[in-house]
């Protein structure tokens, strides 16, 4: 219990903003003049999760072409927020049911829901797969591997690390 108010204690001093939007539907113009209104830009913007924003009004069509035109405006919205503002933009995405019918469950870029997009406009994707997740006899349990299958500016690869799924808490193997 120490240990938690410990580390309580240290979160409420860094400079950590949660722009909590649960009442309404971000879009990419939301965020942005929310940026612009703090008294200083952030390191990194965040985004929990890219299929539950909307399309900022202005990029609206008559007729939408469905989710995967949602989600292509919406990824090169956020790629140009962070060249914008010089700042990092982390966006969390769902995968696709592909990874379910698969005997191999390892997922790969093209499982990305509405994938086509978030592949063109992100420098980096990393993909997170727990064999102790698919498999009960798993040999691996409390390994989990972050597959790095895109990075604009240099080499690919896994890294497997601890995962404690009961604090979701990473740590080097």
């Amino acid at each position: 219990l120490n240990a938690l108010v410990e580390a309580g204690d240290s979160l409420a001093k860094l400079p950590i903003e949660i722009f909590d939007a649960t009442a309404q539907i971000l879009n990419t113009a939301d965020i942005e003049a929310h940026v612009r209104q703090m008294d200083s830009p952030p390191d990194a913007i965040i985004v929990d999760h890219i299929h539950i924003m909307e399309v900022p009004p202005h990029k609206r069509k008559k007729y939408s072409g469905g989710e995967y035109e949602d989600v292509s405006t919406i990824s090169t919205g956020l790629r140009l927020l962070a060249n914008m503002l010089d700042i990092p933009v982390i966006a969390l995405a769902q995968l696709s049911r592909n990874v379910e019918a698969r005997t191999n469950k390892r997922p790969v870029m093209p499982d990305l829901k509405s994938s086509g997009s978030l592949e063109q406009d992100a420098n980096y994707i990393i993909l997170v797969y727990r064999d102790d997740y698919y498999n009960k006899h798993s040999t691996r349990k409390g390994e989990l591997d972050l597959l790095l299958v895109k990075n604009r500016h240099g080499n690919t690869g896994d890294v497997t690390v601890r995962f404690d799924p009961r604090i979701q808490s990473f740590s080097s193997l």
